[in-house]
């Protein structure tokens, strides 16, 4: 899900621009300030909801798995060769 963060800040930061003396305080300059804080506030809000999503589902299924090893799902065989190519 980090991913989704390094996208959103290349984006935001071509809205950068440097702005000198009074040009700082413009209605334009103040929307964008702010819009920038609150979509990367809300980017970051659904990295952590979704990394604590999968933390809880991957704990219920480890232990899922070491109480009854029959819930245990093959992987695709092509990811199994892929893992074997890789080691």
């Amino acid at each position: 899900m980090a991913i989704y963060g390094v996208i959103m800040a290349i984006v935001f930061s071509s809205k950068l621009k440097a702005v000198r003396g009074d040009e700082i305080y413009t209605a334009s300059n103040m929307y964008t300030g702010y819009a920038l804080f609150w979509s990367g506030l809300t980017v970051g809000m659904c990295n952590l909801i979704c990394g604590v999503s999968v933390g809880i589902n991957g704990s219920s299924a480890a232990l899922a798995d070491a109480a009854d090893p029959s819930l245990y799902v093959v992987p695709n065989t092509s990811i199994i060769a892929m893992v074997n190519i890789l080691k």
